[in-house]
């Protein structure tokens, strides 16, 4: 998980001695979008597959 908040993909809420953790919609999409940059028109269902 700390390596998926350092790629920012998720971000953790610390409670108590819990450590909650949720998407990250905007890093999910940037990530998204730099994927499609970097392989030209496909798919990023196809992208996933690969």
């Amino acid at each position: 998980m700390a390596t998926l908040e350092r790629a920012g993909l998720v971000r953790s809420t610390r409670v108590g001695k819990w450590t909650h953790y949720r998407r990250d919609e905007e890093g999910i999409a940037r990530l998204i979008e730099t994927i499609r940059r970097s392989v030209g028109s496909a798919d990023v269902a196809d992208v996933v597959r690969l």
